[in-house]
This record gives structure tokens, C-alpha cells and sequence, in this order.
């Protein structure tokens, strides 16, 4: 072993080479390098006995049931929505939360919710919507596209971009008096309900008139009636008419009565008769006074409240076909014009 390569070792261990390597290695205090390696820098196990590591063990609780629940809050009647801090909130059947104002709802309908608010109650005793502060919880026993029309209708505001289907808004009407809330007074002319209903009058006319009529909700009986001039009144079934009530009833027959008398009035007066021509005698304006009354009877036999205008010209065109007079002609023309025009100007409506 040379000395360069002792003077390295020597390095790493950090010791000093005298103590290491000997002159000469037979004398009875030298050491042998190869026979008797130097200590080792490190401590011995004997001096540090190794200690098994174990790691530091944290007590941990396990929490059963700790699914996050999931609180559904109204698009429409929320925290963000209203201009003032709401004191109330509605607690739907779906688990629809509804926040509103207890004022604006006693200023638009004093009694709306009245003996509900006046009780203090929360939802199935849930501690956690008891924990909503000061506000008063209310479970309300509807679903909450049924409470969603209803707080609408309260708040004077509309519930179209949610598209209600007719029977939702049928069973929002219907469930009013429940709290409280007067149909016939939140659904009038110019009222954002009022238009919502009156949209479906020509796919539900007779639905939508009997529920005007249960209530007396007069402006959407008026408005609907005109969409049942094609209905038939013996299809009516008595319970529909004991939902339609007598006085409403009353007044569907009457206009339908009404209509068809006044169709057969206007038919029964013939076309007026000119004076005597060499072309055209008397017994030749028999003929056209005969042709008129065909065309009346056939139209007064089948009398509907509905007729339209365009069947009424299609029956009376053909008359003036086979006329060779011009002042015949000219007082069909006189008489089927006079009665369009008052047909078309006949009340359609109770």
C-alpha cells in the first residue's frame, strides 16, 4: 500500500496517519495495517443500541353518517333576489327552500299565509334550518313548482320562465284558498297569472272556463268563453257543470243561443227586389228569393255558434253564378255583404 493512497484514507476517516502506520510493522508495538484495521469513526452498536422506530399513532374519531347534504334554494325567491333582508322561508315537500318578505306578502294579500305564519314551526324539527337565524321556517305541504306559482302570484310577479304546464297552474289556483289567497281577486285582467292561463284557452277552453267559473274569476270566463264557440254543449258532463256553477253555465248556453238566433234572424230577410225590367220581371226575382231561401234553411238547420265567415261566402257564391240580371247581382251582393259584416260584429263572447 503506498503512502498516496494511505494519506487518502486517512483523509476520509478524519485521523492521523502516524497513528496508523508504524516504521516497522514486526515491532512488538507496531500495526499491522492489513491485520488491524483503525477504529471505526462511527459509534458501535453496543454504544448506541438501535431503537425500533414507531410511529406517533393520533387518536381519530370516525364520524358516521357525515354525508354533506344538499339544501335546494329557490331560482326565484332566494337571499339575492329580494331588496330587503326576508324574515321568512317556505320549506316545499321537494325540499325547496322559498325566502320571503313578510311585508311585501301583507301588503299584495294581507290574509295570504296567515295562520301559517302566525305558528312557529320548522321542518320535520331539523336542527339544522332551525340554525337560519331569525327567520321563521314554514314547511308548507306543496310541491315546490305548486308554491313557486303561488309566491308569484303573490308577489304580483311572473312565473313564465319556469313554462308551467296547465295542470300546474290549474292545481296552484285550486290550492289558494288553502292559504288563504282569493283566486278571483290576484287573477284579473292585466295580471301576470291571468295571461298565463288565458295562453292555454285554445288547447283547454272548457277546462280553463270551468276552473274561471269555480272561482268566479270573471275576466277569464269572459276571455276564454270565445274559444268554446265550437264546443259542443251536450259534451258537457254534469260534473263539469257542477264545476262551471249555474251562473257561468247559464251564460255559455246563452251565448251559444244567443249567436245561432241571431244567424237565423239575419237569413231569413231575402235580398232586397228591384224595380220591374224588360230583362228581369218579378217572377224572375223569385227565382233568386227561392235560391236565398234554400241557402238559409241549410245554413239555419246545422246553426252553429262558430260559423265561420269564409264557410258563409263559400254557400252564398254559388247564388250569383246562374244570374244574368246586374241589379239582382248587385243586391245579392248587398244583402251577403250586410250579413257578413253583422255576423262578424256579433258579440262572441258572454
Amino acid at each position: 500500500m503506498s503512502i498516496a493512497h494511505l494519506t487518502m484514507t486517512a483523509d476520509i476517516y478524519d485521523f492521523s496517519i502516524e497513528d496508523w502506520y508504524v516504521a516497522d510493522p514486526s515491532s512488538d508495538g507496531g500495526k499491522d495495517p492489513l491485520t488491524n484495521p483503525p477504529p471505526s469513526p462511527f459509534p458501535t452498536e453496543q454504544e448506541c443500541p438501535l431503537t425500533p422506530f414507531t410511529p406517533a399513532l393520533t387518536p381519530v374519531t370516525v364520524i358516521e353518517d357525515c354525508e354533506p347534504k344538499v339544501v335546494s334554494i329557490s331560482t326565484a325567491f332566494n337571499l339575492v333576489t329580494h331588496t330587503a333582508e326576508p324574515d321568512l322561508v317556505f320549506y316545499a315537500t321537494d325540499g325547496v327552500l322559498f325566502y320571503a318578505d313578510t311585508k311585501i306578502i301583507a301588503k299584495n294579500s294581507p290574509d295570504a299565509f296567515k295562520a301559517l305564519i302566525s305558528a312557529t314551526s320548522s321542518p320535520s324539527g331539523d336542527a339544522e334550518y332551525e340554525s337560519l337565524g331569525s327567520m321563521k321556517i314554514i314547511p308548507v305541504q306543496e310541491s315546490s313548482v305548486i308554491l313557486n306559482i303561488i309566491l308569484h302570484t303573490v308577489y304580483g310577479t311572473s312565473c313564465a320562465e319556469f313554462a308551467p304546464t296547465f295542470e300546474a297552474l290549474v292545481e296552484a289556483v285550486c290550492r289558494m284558498p288553502l292559504y288563504d289567497i282569493s283566486p278571483s281577486t290576484h287573477i284579473t285582467r292585466n295580471t301576470h297569472l291571468y295571461f298565463a292561463l288565458l295562453a292555454y284557452a285554445p288547447l283547454y277552453p272548457l277546462d280553463l272556463y270551468a276552473l274561471a267559473g269555480h272561482f268566479k274569476i270573471h275576466d277569464l270566463a269572459v276571455a276564454t268563453s270565445s274559444h268554446l264557440l265550437s264546443c259542443s254543449l251536450s259534451s258537457i258532463t254534469e260534473e263539469m257543470a257542477e264545476r262551471i256553477g249555474t251562473l257561468y253555465l247559464m251564460r255559455l248556453f246563452n251565448l251559444h243561443f244567443t249567436r245561432c238566433t241571431a244567424l237565423k234572424d239575419l237569413l231569413l230577410a231575402p235580398p232586397q227586389l228591384h224595380p220591374f225590367t224588360e230583362e228581369c220581371s218579378f217572377d224572375d226575382q223569385k227565382c233568386l228569393t227561392r235560391a236565398w231561401a234554400f241557402v238559409s234553411a241549410y245554413l239555419a238547420w246545422d246553426a252553429r255558434a262558430d260559423l265561420s265567415i269564409h264557410s258563409m261566402n263559400l254557400v252564398f257564391s254559388p247564388l250569383a253564378a246562374d244570374l244574368t240580371c246586374s241589379h239582382c247581382k248587385k243586391s245579392l251582393e248587398t244583402k251577403t255583404h250586410d250579413v257578413v259584416a253583422q255576423w262578424a260584429s256579433l258579440k262572441c263572447t258572454i
